[in-house]
């Protein structure tokens, strides 16, 4: 829950979560690549950005001043729409998870228990493969169906949450960012 107001925080796992790492080693790259407060572009890195998930929510939300080939000028989220010419996209594949882990019963105490019980064994470790991770998520929702706990559910949720239910990031020592 530390992790919950914190904006890098939850673009980085919105991010995370759209991406389909075949090994916890894997994940553990898309992150830490996620978490970089500076990156650097251009053919000999002379371009210096800061986190780019930052970044991005900032221009989607607030006016920005920006400099182009020696000229300056404001920008706003519209604006920045028509420069980059791209419309802003949907519900990322984390909102469609969201929904699913809670029509599965994931939000209920009586879900958290049994997630908590079928997590807790689990040794997250670089070398976690998907497949063998994804038989936890197979297991999840069997339990969770088999207590009642997924009656709002269809079998869209189910392959949502087998398929698309990334491995934990809770082993990785993430930064704790103040808000």
């Amino acid at each position: 829950m530390g992790y919950f107001g914190n904006h890098l925080a939850r673009g980085v796992y919105a991010w995370y979560a759209c991406n389909n790492p075949a090994t916890f080693e894997e994940a553990r790259e898309i992150v830490d690549s996620a978490l970089q407060s500076r990156y650097y572009d251009g053919e000999e890195g002379e371009l210096e950005y800061r986190n780019w998930i930052l970044g991005d929510r900032e221009e989607t939300l607030y006016v920005d001043y920006v400099e182009e080939n020696g000229e300056c000028f404001w920008v706003s989220p519209k604006q920045m729409e028509t420069m980059t010419a791209c419309a802003h996209p949907g519900p990322s594949q984390v909102v469609d998870l969201a929904d699913a882990l809670v029509r599965l019963g994931c939000g209920t105490a009586a879900g958290l228990k049994i997630i908590a019980d079928i997590w807790q064994p689990l040794v997250i470790s670089d070398s976690l493969n998907w497949i063998e991770y994804r038989e936890h998520n197979v297991r999840a929702v069997r339990s969770l169906s088999n207590v009642g706990l997924s009656e709002r559910a269809e079998d869209y949720h189910r392959r949502i949450v087998i398929d698309g239910w990334a491995f934990p990031l809770y082993s990785l020592n993430l930064p704790r960012i103040p808000l």
